[in-house]
């Protein structure tokens, strides 16, 4: 079984990251992508509607000439690479014979992860030291290959949020040693002093 696969331009990066998604499905079940007159034909699409949700999308399948017709139109980009990541699923798990037309808008404005980066081996954490978990973290933390895949995978998951979290980074920029006895020892006077 073939398969032709059109992504239009207005699409951008999130269409051409489904257009590689569902190649690759495709591939992976052993389908051709070149194209033949028989295959069913699948095309990504940007087509803003008026009060379409942003990140929302419409699937159209149709019958043209005996050729199966799949139509991805999304209110932006990101709604485009939404129903193509559907396709992609489609195609993975043996359905893409059965899908029908179809509306989709996100429940939710945003949807992502709160992601607790542990950057310095020197700057504390969210973790009260129990493991090493953080400390043997760091270099992934600055691996753009991690980020690379992380990113993809909150993208085939439907997430548009990644909130990067760590503590203030000023425990290692500064030199504690020579602010402890100009700074703490103030604060400790300075409670002495309201409990007298």
């Amino acid at each position: 079984m073939g398969l032709e696969l059109i992504n239009a331009p207005a699409t951008g990066d999130p269409g051409k990251f489904a257009a590689d998604e569902i190649r690759r499905e495709a591939i992976a079940k052993g389908m051709t992508l070149d194209g033949n007159a028989n295959a069913p034909r699948v095309v990504l699409s940007v087509e803003k509607a008026e009060g379409a949700a942003a990140e929302s999308y419409t699937i159209r399948v149709q019958t043209e000439g005996g050729r199966r017709v799949i139509t991805v139109s999304g209110s932006d980009a990101a709604g485009a690479m939404h129903g193509g990541l559907d396709i992609a699923e489609a195609i993975r798990t043996g359905s893409l014979d059965s899908m029908k037309d179809s509306d989709h808008s996100p429940h939710l404005k945003l949807r992502g992860i709160k992601f607790n980066c542990p950057l310095d081996e020197r700057t504390p954490t969210y973790e009260n030291n129990k493991g090493d978990a953080e400390f043997r973290n760091v270099l992934t933390m600055w691996d753009m290959s991690f980020w690379k895949a992380h990113i993809d995978e909150l993208a085939r998951s439907r997430y548009n949020c990644l909130s990067l979290w760590n503590l203030h980074p000023f425990p290692s920029v500064c030199d504690w040693k020579a602010l402890t006895a100009e700074v703490w020892n103030d604060v400790e006077i300075a409670r002495s002093s309201a409990k007298r």
